[in-house]
Parts: structure tokens; sequence; C-alpha cells
């Protein structure tokens, strides 16, 4: 399984929400803004709202163009699906020690 399929359920709720699956690399899963804003170069990017990192945690932002606006709830829910998946991926790499498997 790849990193960013521990994600999928809370990628599509992020989505819901009005945000967009930003860049998957093998290293990290990342949601966006849905609207642009401009650097002071004038270049335009999606402000990444939550940065997944393999093996290094897990960055949340302050949303700041995000429409609707989501609910305080909405922004729990949605990061508590990303620890979820996190958790989830943590416990599958797991490798098994001698203890846990002598019998």
């Amino acid at each position: 399984m790849k990193f960013a399929d521990y994600f999928k359920e809370a990628i599509a709720y992020g989505k819901s929400l009005g945000f967009r699956n930003g860049k998957d690399r093998d290293f990290a899963v990342e949601l966006d803004e849905s609207r642009t804003v401009e650097h002071v170069d004038g270049t335009h990017f999606y402000p990444s709202f939550l940065i997944v990192w393999k093996d290094s945690g897990i960055n949340v932002c302050t949303p700041i163009c995000i429409e609707p606006e989501i609910t305080v709830e909405q922004q729990l829910k949605l990061i508590k699906l990303f620890i979820a998946g996190y958790e989830q991926y943590l416990a599958d790499k797991k490798e098994p020690v001698a203890a846990d498997s002598a019998e």
C-alpha cells in the first residue's frame, strides 16, 4: 500500500469541504486550499492547509481562503481523519519484535 492510500478517506472529506488534493509524493500527502493567493513576486499558488510527512508527522496550517468557510468541528474531524490514517500507517509499518512473534 502506498503512503497516500492511508489518507483516502481524509482527502475525500477535505474535498467535500472545499479543499483540493495537493501534491501526492512518496514521502508526503498535501491538502491545499481551493483558491490561489499571490506571492510578492506575482506568482500564484495554492496555500497548504495540511501536510502529512512520511515518518515525520503532520503539519496543520490555518485556513485562509476556503469558501465556504468551514467550522471548527469540520476542521477537527478532518484532522482526526488524517491522524487515524497516520496511526494505521504506523501500525502497518511496525516490524514484529522477536518477543511478539515467539510462540
